[in-house]
């Protein structure tokens, strides 16, 4: 089976990668109120608000190469989508 989304892709990995997923959720829900401030502090520069930090994860998932999707655990992909804070 392969995903092209790493959300749905750790979803799928079981009671942990569903936990993860939902912990995620929790993060960007107590993280999009404080990223909208960014744009008070520099209002120069480039929106960092959660939107940003979704095009970074559509990103994400378009460079990483299916075959190394299928390789990597559910710890794994939590990280990589809790860098972009979602």
């Amino acid at each position: 089976m392969t995903f092209e989304d790493l959300k749905d892709l750790m979803k799928s990995k079981g009671q942990l990668g569903q936990s993860l997923a939902f912990n995620l959720e929790k993060i960007k829900t107590r993280a999009e109120p404080l990223l909208k401030e960014i744009a008070k502090t520099f209002p120069e520069y480039t929106a960092h608000d959660i939107s940003h930090s979704e095009e970074l994860i559509k990103k994400l998932n378009m460079l990483i190469p299916t075959s190394l999707k299928e390789k990597i655990n559910e710890y794994e992909i939590y990280f990589l989508l809790g860098l972009d804070v979602e």
